[in-house]
């Protein structure tokens, strides 16, 4: 009992320090997962980011360095884009600055669920963040010194584009090409944040064109013109589909 309390005490001490920098691979949990003590305490101290600890790491992060300083964090991508985790969002982009972003496939730790490694600044900047989209497919599966060797050629070589439909791990890719793809996607996107709260729930669609951006600001979203509702759809294809067909046929003959 002596030691785990001196563990305990050690823990306690890091957490509640002050650091110029913070590197960490947050533990994952979704709410679903956790039991109801931890639920309460994550209802009460990171309301905005209670969806995962994953990201109540990242809230803790800002709390853990001084100003002006940096955390770096590797996690899952679901942040970046689910309903659930739209007010974290809101609040980073709007109070710091994304310095760096590489949105990565499967790969990295092997047979995982894909991820993204980032560093933010407990600052604010008008300059652009870098972007690295070292994947196409959500799940498409790459192995981890080929995500190294797309980071390098698109950090050396902004305007290097990949073609991922030649990529074949099952086959033994032994490394990505020197030379740049003409049917290949961008690699390195440089974005401005403050743009990401343009798109309807501020997504971290550092991809999005100018012009996509010009249509958020410049047009009204259907939500506003009219109530979205489901159409073109049987609600029961046995019977309106396939059924019916089947009789027609049997009538022809």
């Amino acid at each position: 009992m002596a030691r785990a309390g001196t563990k305990l005490k050690h823990q306690v001490e890091f957490l509640s320090r002050k650091y110029h920098c913070v590197v960490t691979n947050p533990p994952y949990m979704g709410s679903k997962g956790m039991n109801d003590q931890l639920r309460r305490f994550i209802e009460e101290h990171y309301n905005r980011s209670k969806a995962d600890l994953m990201t109540c790491f990242m809230q803790r992060c800002v709390d853990l360095i001084y100003d002006n300083c940096l955390f770096g964090i590797i996690n899952l991508p679901s942040w970046l884009f689910l309903g659930s985790f739209e007010e974290l969002r809101k609040s980073l982009l709007s109070h710091y600055y994304i310095d760096s972003l590489l949105h990565m496939g499967r790969g990295i730790f092997g047979i995982d669920f894909g991820s993204v490694a980032f560093v933010i600044s407990k600052a604010k900047s008008n300059s652009k963040g870098s972007y690295f989209r070292l994947h196409q497919r959500n799940f498409q599966h790459i192995y981890f010194q080929h995500i190294e060797q797309l980071f390098l050629r698109a950090k050396n070589h902004p305007d290097f584009r990949y073609d991922f439909k030649e990529y074949r791990d099952e086959e033994g890719v032994s490394e990505i090409p020197l030379e740049s793809s003409k049917n290949g996607l961008q690699l390195y996107y440089p974005a401005d944040q403050m743009v990401f709260n343009k798109i309807p729930g501020s997504p971290i669609g550092y991809w999005a064109s100018s012009n996509i951006i010009k249509a958020y600001d410049n047009v009204d979203l259907i939500e506003n013109l009219a109530d979205v509702r489901q159409g073109l759809a049987t609600c029961n294809n046995s019977l309106f589909t396939g059924l019916a067909w089947s009789k027609v046929i049997q009538n022809w003959f």
